[in-house]
């Protein structure tokens, strides 16, 4: 597990979603959460298993799914986006500064990367 210290520089409150931005030694990491009772924020962790690697405009992501964004439902912290590949929609909740910071619309081709370890059998 990777464990870091963190101190939180800004939070965005919506209902009962809380989206932190907090201040690490590798720089700023956003944090969305449903829980705030006594958040007292001094360390926080993630899993191997949850982070992915880019280099040279390659992803580690063993699926990546072309798609064509068909909708997008915007939120004040997290936003759903829809995408269609072959007639199937896919969904994939993204926050809110991240839909801005990529500039997504309906209509444009994006990616939609999903690690192998996050597939499961229903």
């Amino acid at each position: 597990m990777n464990e870091l210290d963190a101190k939180i520089v800004e939070c965005q409150n919506s209902d009962s979603l809380h989206r932190f931005i907090l201040e690490t030694i590798v720089g700023k990491i956003a944090f969305v959460t449903l829980e705030v009772k006594d958040l007292d924020i001094s360390k926080i962790g993630f899993k191997e298993s949850v982070v992915g690697i880019a280099k040279s405009g390659e992803f580690s992501f063993s699926n990546q799914i072309k798609i064509e964004i068909s909708a997008i439902k915007k939120g004040e912290i997290l936003s759903l986006v829809s995408g269609v590949k072959n007639g199937f929609t896919i969904n994939s909740m993204i926050t809110t500064s991240s839909l801005t910071r990529l500039g997504l619309e309906v209509g444009q081709e994006a990616i939609f990367l999903i690690k192998a370890t996050d597939i499961f059998i229903i």
